[in-house]
């Protein structure tokens, strides 16, 4: 993985983990999570920003758990952190401090 820029959603690339975005002075974080058999990612499709979910696995009728979790905050750092502790509040990964 590698950060990159870009300018529109429909420029993001497939299997993308973590956005960050601003519009005016709004900063904006969205995490795609992975929980029990679920895998999440963000890409893009027609132009417009997606949120998949995949098993990986056949058989699955149904798909229980997070898929994604969204920040909104004046500062960049702080809508990251506030994705992460979402997620791993609801995954039970331990963070370091």
């Amino acid at each position: 993985m590698c950060p990159i820029w870009e300018r529109t959603f429909s420029d993001i690339p497939e299997r993308t983990q973590l956005l960050l975005w601003r519009s005016s002075d709004i900063w904006y974080a969205m995490l795609a999570v992975c929980e029990g058999n679920i895998r999440a990612d963000l890409g893009a499709s027609d132009g417009r920003l997606r949120l998949r979910a995949s098993t990986n696995a056949m058989g699955f009728t149904r798909l229980d758990g997070m898929l994604g979790v969204t920040a909104v905050s004046d500062d960049p750092y702080r809508a990251i952190h506030e994705c992460v502790r979402a997620a791993v509040t609801r995954t039970h990964i331990r963070m370091r401090s």
